[in-house]
């Protein structure tokens, strides 16, 4: 096992705990408060937040193989990011709970597995951003994400 694939599935798993106490420690009152930051209710970031961890590990274990991946271009990312957001302004908590549980889990276990030359494979994820190296994509994509989202969320709580 590589131990910096263990280290970056460690750094994932915190993260991923800090968004599901956050979550679970959010009063009911406040699930559906827009995050001011970020257009949308807290209910919808935190879906979002889950949801991604899908979508990461997807374009991720192309990168792991070797293939070339076409990236998601930043409009197209916006417009999804809108449509998701309508429809998740009616998630409950424990949806996004046992979402979150159940892809940081699959997440975890595909990052435990990656070797360091697959590490060291590089691919551009977003067309505005320059390639970057599967552990670079996985600390400041999968994990960067999580902790962006999550400050918008506790400073819904903080009010």
């Amino acid at each position: 096992m590589s131990e910096r694939a263990q280290a970056l599935a460690d750094q994932f798993e915190r993260a991923n705990q800090d968004f599901i106490a956050a979550v679970a420690a959010l009063p009911e009152e406040r699930w559906r408060e827009p995050c001011r930051d970020e257009e949308r209710l807290v209910c919808a970031v935190a879906r979002h937040i889950a949801e991604a961890y899908q979508i990461e590990l997807d374009a991720f274990a192309v990168i792991a193989a070797g293939e070339p991946l076409k990236p998601l271009a930043l409009g197209e990312l916006h417009a999804a990011n809108a449509r998701r957001a309508g429809r998740d302004a009616t998630c409950t908590p424990a949806e996004v709970l046992d979402l979150a549980r159940r892809n940081a889990a699959q997440v975890a276990a595909f990052v435990r597995g990656l070797t360091d030359e697959q590490l060291a494979r590089s691919g551009v994820y977003v067309d505005v951003l320059p390639s970057m190296t599967l552990d670079q994509l996985i600390e400041r994509i999968l994990v960067g994400h999580i902790r962006g989202h999550l400050k918008s969320i506790e400073a819904v709580t903080a009010q």
